[in-house]
């Protein structure tokens, strides 16, 4: 019999550095809410499985020592008369939890437990189970729904008596032969079949590509002696174009010297224009001279304006005084005759009329000093007409000298400037300019096709370099175009030849490096994979075959199972019901039916809920002990806090006689209940 003889929890959750005491039999922990029963009892669970359920992040967290650090402690066991020492730490993942397993009083430590294994090899059932069967907690005790699990385990048992020997074994080996043979899906691993399969579907794409490859190959290979004669081809076309091109210097030869005689026809134009032997040594000097004459002419040929002052001048001379003279005598007669008049009449007209008209006397006297006033002035203007006169002849006689010198020069002037026009061709001074500006241009013309002529000619004799380009056109046999064309034609040729050869290196690459295999391989490995599929699937039908009728059997034996449940119920039924239930039937399934008095069946989910989870409760009791025997420790958490007081003794009372068969740690908060349980006597009685 397995039971746990202490525990010793050094932090987990909020509890720290505490032992707890147990016995054999049944064991009561009371305490108040929130007083620590659920970390114990998540201790224990933690003990023997770890934290590696579904709950594992959130025990971890939940359960993290309040005041830090990792969640440890340990437990001792009593296992067949040896005490051992489990002791675990938790960290914050499972990979950092640590493990171990010692003798209690050696010390020694022992190896064949490891930590994932420890509750299924000392409790003898795997974690599900333990928590199906050996823990109950408040309204968990229902366990309606089949386990296979559990349920093959029964059905050992009543078939065999022996839960290690089993239907249930003979299936998972046949389960096992057929997953190395064929996955069941793709969670697990391949097997033969599997894999053979996947190479023949390689082989397949494998065949596939080495048919294209060896087509590609044959393509390959006649594409090589197609570029092969291309490059032959072009071989000799570079010959020829070659031979071409090496004529391009007779050509430039032909052109330089053809250039020269055009050159020498050029200069020799040039020299035969007129205008290079009119102005043959006409120099700027001569030109500035004919330039001084052509502005002196212009500046002489404005005489005509001196002639006609001259005229002007001799006009005004004979003019001089005469009209002015005759006006000033007819004044003086007039005024005269005036004066006497006025006088003859004033004596006259006064001495008869009055002697107011004596006043025309006065007029008269008037008139007659107006007219010794014009006398007077009459005489000084020919004294100054006099003057004037002298003066204008002077100035003619000056004027008459200048235009006759003028005429003079003139003359002679234009006499020089006509020759020297006409000696060199030129109408005009204008025109004079415009050929010069031309001869200048011409001049310029000359001396570059002189220069290039002389650089060209280098030192030969061009009767020779004439003989010598009409000899090498007379031995020119193909036209100027084709070696004009031959240099790109040689350059394209030469593109091409590179490009092919980069195109043959390529396909020997290609096919010197191509793969081996061969389509006839591929084929003779695919017929050999065909014929071990065939085989492995023959083995496969078998196994399917052979799982088919082991199952049809584990079928027809599946509800034989209930009997044996039935007597573990009916063992305990009485006592938890107070006698009002004396049998159960259990189906495969773990539906309960009471037996009525008169016989009938009544489901137990139509009686009170309390009644229900009774029956639940002897039905987990007798599942535990038939499936765990003695090495199984139940934890039951606070499963009487909604029975009434009656009910509540009648569950206590059962605890305490199944924990004559195993260990029993039940948890409560009511006081009640570890009163009812120290009044049974022979109870263990913790409170915390």
């Amino acid at each position: 019999m397995l039971s746990i003889k202490r525990i010793k929890i050094d932090n987990y959750g909020g509890i720290s550095d505490k032992q707890i005491e147990l016995k054999d039999g049944l064991n009561v922990i009371y305490g108040k809410n929130e007083s620590g029963k659920s970390t114990i009892r998540s201790f224990i669970h933690a003990i023997f499985y770890g934290l590696k359920n579904s709950s594992e992040k959130a025990d971890r967290k939940r359960y993290m020592p309040w005041g830090g650090g990792n969640m440890s402690g340990s437990a001792n066991i009593l296992l067949d008369g040896r005490e051992i020492e489990i002791r675990r730490t938790f960290g914050k993942t499972a990979s950092s939890d640590k493990f171990s397993v010692s003798d209690a009083v050696s010390g020694e430590e022992l190896f064949d437990i490891r930590s994932s294994e420890a509750g299924e090899k000392l409790l003898g059932v795997s974690e599900n189970v333990f928590l199906k069967t050996a823990y109950i907690k408040q309204g968990g005790a229902v366990t309606e729904g089949a386990d296979e699990e559990i349920t093959a385990r029964l059905i050992n048992l009543a078939t065999s008596g022996n839960e290690d020997v089993s239907a249930e074994g003979a299936l998972s080996a046949i389960e096992r032969a057929k997953r190395r043979l064929k996955a069941k899906n793709k969670t697990y691993s391949s097997g033969v079949i599997d894999n053979l399969s996947e190479r023949k579907n390689a082989l397949i794409e494998e065949r596939f590509s080495a048919k294209r490859l060896e087509e590609r190959l044959a393509a390959r290979r006649g594409e090589l002696v197609r570029l092969k004669e291309r490059e032959r081809e072009l071989a000799d076309e570079i010959k020829r174009v070659g031979a071409l091109e090496r004529r391009r210097s007779d050509i430039v030869e032909i052109k330089e010297g053809e250039l020269l005689a055009r050159l020498g026809e050029d200069i020799d134009a040039l020299r035969k224009n007129p205008l290079m032997s009119a102005f043959d040594g006409f120099d700027e000097e001569q030109s500035r001279r004919l330039e001084q004459k052509a502005a002196r002419i212009r500046e002489l040929s404005d005489i005509t304006d001196k002639e006609r002052n001259l005229t002007e001048l001799s006009t005004r001379e004979e003019n001089l005084g005469e009209g002015k003279g005759a006006k000033t005598t007819a004044a003086m007669a007039l005024l005269g005759g005036l004066a006497v008049l006025l006088v003859v009449l004033g004596i006259i007209f006064g001495t008869m009329f009055g002697k107011t008209l004596y006043l025309l006397c006065g007029a008269g006297v008037i008139a007659a000093f107006a007219c010794a006033a014009v006398f007077v002035s009459a005489r000084k203007g020919k004294v100054e007409a006099a003057a004037k006169r002298e003066e204008l002849q002077s100035e003619i006689e000056r004027l008459k000298s200048e235009i006759d010198e003028a005429k003079g020069e003139l003359g002679s002037l234009c006499a020089e400037l006509d020759s020297e026009l006409e000696r060199l061709g030129a109408s005009c001074i204008e025109n004079l300019r415009e050929r010069h500006r031309e001869y200048i241009k011409l001049k310029a013309v000359l001396d570059v096709k002189e220069s290039n002529y002389v650089n060209l000619l280098n030192g030969r004799d061009a009767e020779k370099v004439a003989e010598r380009v009409r000899a090498l056109k007379d031995g020119l046999d193909v036209s100027e175009e084709d070696i004009e064309r031959a240099a790109e034609q040689l350059d394209r040729l030469n593109a091409e030849r590179d490009e092919t050869d980069r195109k043959i290196r390529k396909c020997d690459f290609e096919i010197e490096n191509a793969p081996s295999a061969s389509v006839s391989d591929i084929d003779c490995e695919i017929k050999t994979l065909d014929e071990e599929l065939e085989m492995f699937s023959f083995r496969l039908e078998a196994l399917e075959t052979a799982e088919s009728e082991i199952n049809a059997a584990f079928d027809e034996v599946r509800g034989s199972f209930g009997s044996v449940l039935n007597d573990a119920v009916n063992s305990r039924l009485e006592k938890i019901t107070d006698g009002k239930y004396t049998e159960a039937k259990v189906s495969k399934d773990y539906k309960l039916r009471l037996v009525c008095a008169d016989g009938s069946l009544q489901y137990a989910s139509a009686l009170s809920a309390g009644t229900y989870e009774q029956i639940y409760i002897a039905l987990r009791l007798g599942i535990a002990k038939l499936i765990c025997g003695d090495n199984i420790i139940i934890t039951a958490d606070d499963i009487c806090a909604q029975y009434d007081d009656e009910r509540a003794e009648n569950t206590i009372k059962l605890l305490k006689e199944s924990s004559e068969e195993m260990q029993i740690i039940m948890f409560t908060c009511h006081e009640r209940d570890a009163k009812t349980a120290e009044r049974l006597g022979g109870v263990n009685i913790i409170k915390i």
